[in-house]
């Protein structure tokens, strides 16, 4: 199930990547972004409560500052992404190569934060197989550039 959420999200993220920069003077990416994150979270939220049932909210105030924290990170880094996507040199596909090193970097962060996580061999080679296909696809890239 997890990997079908997967696969939709990034589905769903490359269309709004393609409306976004088809339609530069279209909705302000913040407010795509914040919209975006809204729903999104609140689907996840319904599609979990049945699975995990209701949440405990009695929780320490060092969580609630970190969820704070991570909203705020993760608001301003897809503000970011579709100010990029307006832009009128930047194109959807360059983009796009980028959002495959998001789960590298969730994966070595949760192993250094996360001392019950580590790396295991096929996520290791994944990883590799990753910046070996983006260091490939920038090298191809410049090289066309250059022609």
């Amino acid at each position: 199930m997890g990997v079908l959420l997967i696969l939709f999200s990034s589905i769903c993220s490359a269309v709004v990547n393609v409306f976004i920069k088809r339609n530069t003077r279209g909705p302000d990416p913040v407010v795509l972004s914040s919209t975006q994150m809204a729903i999104g979270g609140l689907v996840l939220f319904l599609i979990s409560l049945p699975i995990e049932g209701v949440p405990d909210v009695a929780l320490p105030g060092v969580f609630y500052l970190a969820l704070f924290w991570l909203a705020v990170i993760s608001a301003v880094g897809f503000s970011i992404w579709f100010a990029l996507l307006k832009r009128e040199e930047v194109q959807v596909s360059t983009l796009n190569v980028w959002m495959f090193i998001v789960p590298v970097f969730g994966a070595v962060f949760s192993w250094i934060i996360l001392p019950e996580e580590s790396p295991g061999l096929f996520s290791v080679l994944g990883m590799v197989l990753v910046a070996v296909s983006l260091v490939s696809y920038n090298l191809v890239k410049k090289r066309s550039f250059a022609v």
